[in-house]
């Protein structure tokens, strides 16, 4: 039987890519200024939380996070997609870590390079479309998306931040003119994450140990 689940093991590892994960991603609350999403184009309607819940998918190069961004002031927000790469050439491959509010870099900490996203508005911000871009690196290598423990710079649980630039696309047709005039300003994400069990590598384990187990009674 031992050599049976070691054998199913082995197939379902081999199926999902080794550093694949999951995340549930919900607001980051705690010490700084009180929102998940910050986006200053939008001056003192720029605060948002994660609501109800997002994703973070991450593969063995690549990535994504999707969710939305509900204001704390106007009945309406942006839904979310960001993608991501775990190349950090553009960080000479050693990011530092970005300390706000008591963070601190942890065992666990990694970082990947976004590389462009979009937010999507409904309600009244229905009609805009911000692209969204990486910043610029600058001389201290901190804007690199970071993950880890505390990595959300708001509390001490496993979490992300992530630093962007937006800008309105050029199909704006909101009645707001000021916000389909937003050209590279800075935005900020700042989420908590909680690892989110794959279900396909799972039933893959169980069919494999049903496989191995109808083989060997046939076979006894």
């Amino acid at each position: 039987m031992k050599t049976i689940l070691a054998f199913a093991a082995a197939v379902a590892l081999a199926a999902a890519p080794a550093s694949a994960a999951t995340y549930k991603a919900t607001s980051a609350i705690g010490s700084g200024a009180d929102h998940s999403v910050w986006l200053k184009a939008l001056g003192e309607d720029s605060d948002f939380s994660f609501d109800p819940f997002g994703t973070l998918m991450l593969g063995e190069q690549t990535g994504w996070l999707e969710g939305s961004a509900k204001s704390h002031t106007k009945a309406g927000g942006f839904d979310l997609h960001f993608n991501y790469t775990r190349d950090l050439s553009a960080y000479g491959n050693d990011p530092t870590f970005k300390v706000e509010n008591g963070s601190s870099e942890h065992a666990d900490t990694f970082y990947l390079t976004m590389t462009g996203g979009t937010l999507k508005g409904f309600g009244y911000y229905a009609g805009i479309v911000f692209n969204t871009s990486t910043m610029p690196v600058p001389t201290d290598q901190t804007y690199a998306t970071q993950i880890g423990t505390s990595a959300n710079n708001k509390n001490d649980k496993y979490g992300l931040a992530n630093w962007f630039f937006l800008e309105t696309t050029q199909y704006c047709s909101n009645q707001n003119v000021n916000l389909c005039d937003v050209s590279w300003t800075q935005g900020d994400i700042n989420i908590d994450l909680a690892p989110v069990p794959l279900p396909a590598a799972g039933l893959l384990l169980l069919a494999a140990i049903g496989g191995m187990s109808v083989f060997g009674r046939r076979n006894a």
